[in-house]
């Protein structure tokens, strides 16, 4: 997975340097238009080309640990658990989003708090699911996976679709979500045995929540 975050990171700075220089936009204010959503999509797509390789090569390598089954049950779990992710996440954000408005908070807010805890909150349940099961690989993924399609694939339809403006103020988010992939890399680095402990996960924990009043105290 380790080889997986650099990934991440460049793909904040990506979104960062489109927004910021504006490359393909005359316009005065800063924003996230048709072309540099064709730019993410483009490395989105790269993106999968990789891991499609790198797939092929780790499946051979983890064949003896898989347990066999059917196809047809393995089809019907997927479904149902990106189902049981979609219906969950989309009740928890418009619930937690109408709660937000009637408080007559602004949207910037609602995004980087509500809604976005409300949409991760079935990535948590999956990569807790998959650290109990002792598929480190599995949680871990699927948190570095949710943040590059997030940034490449989210953001770039959806800025193909329609331009989308960008403020000054948003690159502090933008370089808090780097620094958050720095600092993963920095804990499996220094890690002994190349893991992430509960230490480290109790220091993302603080950060995080530094962040977080950080951001409602300047919504």
């Amino acid at each position: 997975v380790l080889s997986e975050i650099p990934f991440s990171l460049t793909a904040a700075l990506l979104v960062g340097f489109l927004a910021n220089a504006a490359p393909f936009s005359e316009k005065p204010s800063l924003s996230i238009n048709q072309f540099d959503g064709a730019i993410l999509l483009f490395f989105f797509f790269l993106f999968l080309l990789y891991v499609y390789k790198m797939a092929g090569t780790r499946m051979l390598a983890d064949e003896a640990d898989i347990a066999p089954q059917s196809l047809l049950r393995s089809a019907t779990e997927i479904s149902l658990g990106v189902m049981g992710l979609y219906f969950g996440g989309q009740w928890a954000v418009d619930g937690a989003v109408a709660l937000a408005q009637s408080w007559g908070v602004g949207d910037a807010l609602i995004g980087l708090t509500i809604v976005a805890i409300g949409t991760s909150s079935p990535e948590i349940a999956a990569s807790a699911m998959a650290a109990y099961r002792k598929q480190a690989d599995l949680a871990v993924g699927n948190a570095i996976g949710s943040s590059i399609f997030n940034l490449l694939w989210v953001l770039g339809l959806t800025a193909v679709i329609v331009e989308l403006p960008f403020k000054i103020l948003k690159n502090t988010d933008l370089m808090m979500l780097v620094a958050a992939s720095a600092l993963i890399i920095v804990a499996l680095v220094s890690s002994r045995r190349n893991a992430l402990q509960r230490s480290h996960g109790v220091v993302f924990l603080l950060v995080y929540l530094a962040y977080l009043g950080y951001v409602i105290q300047r919504g």
